[in-house]
């Protein structure tokens, strides 16, 4: 499956200039937190999702801390799971998607400010770096049960997502789609988050490949072609993909 993009600011907590004046290389010690804030989750979540990209270069002393304040108390009865559900350990880097789980239950209309902690010796104030998410909890909303429907657009497919997915797009790890049975490869998918109307696009390019300088080599004739798509949430059963039957006029391809 392909990962989505998230289409949010990346908050860089960068702890220290780049090496040798090369702005492409990354510092000693970093944290990059994409997760979107504010952000709204329903009260029936099963945790804050999280989206970080960390790293600590060998030899160099580093502490990092999560912390939640719920109605202006600390809160530290919580876990911290990967995608697969597992309890992970916070004070290591992060590299990837994550879910922040309370053991106390959300309560509709709580906000909660969920804040990374990064210091590194030698690379940091003494307070370290701090970055935040600001949680709003909604009200409650029911387990996905279909994902939405595909449309064909000028440059793109979108998946425009169900009611009752919508609520929970910013659990959305992976997405996919298929044509003609094969998935589409490559980071290509997005996520346009518009609350109740928020969809997943996939670019495709029309027009023959061979005209498309840097194009990925999947392509598809003009004529029907059967499509399908799906995704996966975060802490929660993921929804039967939809399908449709679409019919590309001319060419298309993969940016």
């Amino acid at each position: 499956m392909m990962r989505v993009w998230l289409l949010a600011t990346l908050a860089l907590v960068a702890c220290s200039a780049t090496e040798g004046g090369n702005p492409r290389s990354l510092p000693p010690c970093y944290s990059m937190l994409s997760t979107p804030s504010p952000l709204t989750i329903p009260s029936n979540a099963p945790g804050v999702p999280l989206e970080l990209f960390e790293g600590i270069r060998d030899g160099i002393d580093a502490e990092l801390t999560f912390e939640l304040t719920r109605r202006g108390a600390s809160d530290t009865d919580w876990q911290f799971l990967d995608e697969g559900g597992r309890v992970i350990d916070a004070s290591e880097p992060l590299m990837g998607r994550a879910l922040l789980s309370p053991t106390r239950p959300f309560e509709e209309g709580e906000v909660i400010d969920v804040s990374r902690r990064v210091f590194c010796e030698g690379h940091t104030a003494p307070g370290g770096i701090r970055t935040s998410v600001l949680v709003t909890i909604g009200p409650a909303a029911p387990e996905p049960m279909n994902v939405g429907t595909l449309e064909i657009l000028d440059e793109s497919v979108s998946l425009r997502l169900s009611p009752n997915v919508s609520p929970w797009s910013h659990f959305i790890t992976e997405s996919e789609l298929r044509v003609d049975g094969e998935p589409v490869t490559g980071e290509h998918a997005g996520l346009i988050d518009h609350g109740d109307d928020s969809s997943v696009l996939w670019l495709l390019v029309v027009g023959p490949c061979d005209a498309c300088e840097g194009c990925a080599p999947q392509s598809w004739e003009p004529g029907v072609h059967e499509l399908s798509a799906g995704v996966a949430l975060l802490g929660l059963p993921d929804p039967p993909p939809t399908s449709l039957a679409a019919t590309f006029e001319e060419a298309r391809c993969l940016p």
